[in-house]
């Protein structure tokens, strides 16, 4: 080799030293160690796309509203809760009502069991 010549420049390497791209045994370079990682994220990402109904699906596909696996309507949902608490508005108003006329009577039938709880007995 000549001195001049490139070659000549780069450092030598030695015979254990794995090239990536070396078919030939020995120690696996960092470039293999990258694409064998890679193909076993890629093997995972198409496992979970296969996959997709079993036990890999996502949470909100549990939490849909119409099994046809549709997104469900929040505008929906809201107005029927909008509804439910209407409802439970009107029957604390009535329940109100009741107990302020005093229309309502309480009766305490087990008093002195009460009274023993109490005192501790």
């Amino acid at each position: 080799m000549r001195e001049d010549s490139p070659q000549a420049d780069s450092p030598r390497r030695s015979p254990d030293q794995g090239d990536a791209c070396r078919a030939s045994g020995g120690r696996p370079g960092f470039l293999s160690i990258i694409l064998t990682i890679n193909a076993v994220l890629v093997a995972c990402l198409i496992w979970t796309q296969v996959a997709d109904r079993g036990s890999f699906a996502s949470e909100a596909h549990a939490q849909a509203g119409d099994r046809d696996g549709s997104v469900p309507n929040a505008a929906a949902q809201r107005l029927e809760m909008i509804q439910s608490l209407r409802a439970i508005q009107k029957s604390l108003e009535a329940t109100n009502r009741q107990l302020s006329t005093g229309r309502m009577r309480v009766e305490v039938t087990n008093i002195q069991e009460i009274e023993a709880r109490i005192s501790g007995d």
